[in-house]
């Protein structure tokens, strides 16, 4: 059985780091024109200051959704990239795989990364999907196990 791991997820997440950057700038921007600026209404900050709230939320949520791969029973399985391509700073990874006959396509958005930038079209992966929800996918080389 494989282990989700959270350090991974930090490293090779797009989304993660999307919403990590959003926090991180909205806040800066946020704090500058609700403390420091006199020029600009507060109500202006505080519009940056709900999207560092929107930003935690989003965060929070697709936390919870990756460590809901360390509770569920996982299939391992072979998927097919179907599709690769690069949209500021992340790689898109569009893949398909066949569970009882029935074939599945997902996308994983991943940093840009030398380990991701390895993964081409008509490659083959490995990949975890969740037994309750075939629709559920998460490229295993990039989630779980050690730290390489």
């Amino acid at each position: 059985m494989e282990n989700f791991n959270i350090k991974k997820a930090f490293k090779y997440d797009g989304l993660i780091r999307q919403t990590l950057l959003s926090l991180g700038i909205s806040a800066l921007i946020g704090i500058y024109l609700y403390f420091i600026s006199k020029d600009i209404k507060e109500y202006v900050g505080l519009i940056f200051l709900g999207v560092c709230g929107l930003s935690i939320l989003l965060l929070g949520i697709r936390l919870l959704y990756l460590k809901s791969f360390d509770k569920a029973e996982l299939i391992s399985c072979k998927a097919k990239v179907i599709r690769t391509f690069y949209y500021r700073g992340t790689r898109r990874i569009k893949y398909t795989y066949s569970i009882d006959g029935i074939e599945y396509n997902k996308v994983n958005i991943l940093n840009h990364l030398r380990a991701t930038r390895n993964i081409n079209k008509e490659d083959e992966i490995d990949i975890l999907v969740k037994n309750s929800n075939l629709k559920q996918a998460l490229i295993k080389d990039f989630y779980f196990g050690l730290e390489t």
